[in-house]
């Protein structure tokens, strides 16, 4: 996904659980000129468009600016994400329906087989300890949980090219005032599609702790 405000001009490159669809929302519903270019029919397909993909869509894309976010807190964010969606994609196979929050579909059922979830949550129901350890020797490699393998470092997301503006996520409500200057909003940043969990430090063990920062040392 990539975001275009033509009237800047500014591009915005996502990088997953940065708070990408917060950022999305804040957009779509302040701002008229902007380009979201995403696939509303692929709702858990983690597009991405490298910079020159973007220079394709958008030649005159401007200033180019993201999101970064601790990758420790980061991977329990995945984790959570993922198996919680499961679950409720799984109560609401029982219920017989879907539901919405926030203009997006939270549980899209024909998205996801059954049978993924089914294997999500033997995974996360093993706990966040054992999925890290799972994730350093790759046993989830192409399989139908690869949705829990995010072992790619942020920099992956980015091509290794480092935007204009990077503002980290653990300060946005202090820095988001140089974008919502730059985009002409003066809207707050929302937080939306977040995981219930606790505090990210209290998932660590040394062991968890090396294993994280040798896949997210650039």
């Amino acid at each position: 996904m990539a975001i275009h405000f033509p009237y800047v001009p500014a591009t915005y490159r996502n990088i997953p659980k940065t708070g990408t669809t917060s950022f999305k929302f804040w957009a779509r519903d302040n701002i008229e000129e902007c380009e979201i270019l995403d696939d509303p029919n692929m709702p858990y397909q983690m597009s991405h468009l490298s910079l020159d993909e973007i220079k394709e869509h958008w030649p005159n894309y401007g200033t180019t600016f993201t999101f970064v976010r601790n990758p420790y807190a980061r991977m329990v964010s995945i984790f959570h994400h993922v198996g919680q969606d499961a679950e409720e994609r799984m109560k609401e196979r029982l219920r017989g329906g879907t539901t919405e929050k926030y203009g997006v579909k939270k549980v899209e059922l024909d998205a996801v087989p059954i049978e993924t979830d089914i294997r999500i949550l033997s995974v996360y129901r093993k706990g966040f300890d054992n999925w890290v350890h799972q994730v350093e020797d790759q046993a989830f490699s192409n399989s139908l949980v690869s949705l829990l393998n995010q072992k790619e470092s942020q920099m992956r997301w980015l091509n290794g090219v480092i935007p204009d503006i990077v503002i980290k996520i653990e300060e946005v409500n202090e820095k988001f005032h140089v974008l919502q200057e730059m985009l002409k909003c003066s809207v707050p940043f929302p937080h939306v599609n977040t995981s219930n969990h606790a505090d990210y430090r209290e998932y660590y063990n040394a062991s968890s702790k090396q294993i994280v920062a040798d896949l997210f040392k650039d």
